[in-house]
């Protein structure tokens, strides 16, 4: 995925080409493919290795999925940490993502997932590192 970090509106970590840089050698047609595509159609481009598909997902959804975390987590600083998580679960589990539901769903329930983790880890074995379960999260 893209380089170095930097920092979009509300404080989220970026990559490279993600923080306002043009895109380059692509051109205006394939742009308007992407942001016509299905959200569905854009992962599975993804998952075939189009970058700038997985780019017009994360544009589409990161502030939504951010506003999620911070109502569920009533926490700034947790949320941007999630949401980083919850992209990186996108990341790592694109190869397995198959189309039985709508994009949006699998996204939230990762985001639900990552958000509860914490607690479930807690609750369950009194442990609050929440690692193994974090990495697991997006198994619903």
């Amino acid at each position: 995925m893209p380089g170095g970090p930097a920092r979009c509106g509300h404080g989220v970590r970026r990559g490279g080409d993600r923080a306002g840089a043009p895109v380059s050698g692509g051109g205006a047609a394939i742009m308007r493919r992407v942001q016509t595509e299905s959200d569905e159609a854009l992962m599975l481009a993804y998952r075939g290795g189009d970058a700038r598909a997985f780019a017009a997902l994360f544009d589409r959804h990161e502030r939504s999925v951010y506003r999620f975390l911070l109502r569920s987590t009533k926490d700034a600083a947790v949320a941007d940490d999630l949401l980083q998580e919850v992209w990186l679960a996108v990341i790592r589990n694109a190869s397995a993502w198959a189309p039985r539901a709508k994009f949006t769903t699998w996204l939230l329930r990762i985001a639900t997932n990552l958000g509860t983790a914490p607690y479930n880890a807690v609750a369950f074995d009194g442990d609050d590192s929440a690692g193994r379960v974090r990495e697991n999260a997006y198994r619903g």
